[in-house]
């Protein structure tokens, strides 16, 4: 298998992480694997949290939602490979 066929997805959940939320991309972007999706679901935050998240996010490599059960929507919008 070559490296570039295996792709990860890294699924962020977040809710009023604005303080937090920058970093967390930021360590994802300075990771040196270049094959990956980075999925952040915001799940209705009263912060800042969506504006810094759209500030950052990149069109093909982060995808940014905002919905309500985090976790059922993060299960079909992933793309990275299935391992058995």
């Amino acid at each position: 298998m070559n490296p570039q066929d295996l792709k990860f997805s890294i699924i962020t959940a977040s809710y009023n992480y604005e303080n937090y939320i920058k970093e967390t991309i930021e360590s994802v972007l300075a990771q040196s694997y270049p094959y990956w999706e980075m999925i952040i679901v915001d799940d209705g935050s009263s912060d800042n949290s969506i504006e810094v998240i759209k500030s950052i996010t990149y069109n093909d490599i982060i995808e940014y939602s905002k919905k309500l059960k985090t976790e059922n929507f993060c299960v079909y919008v992933v793309k990275g490979e299935k391992n058995d």
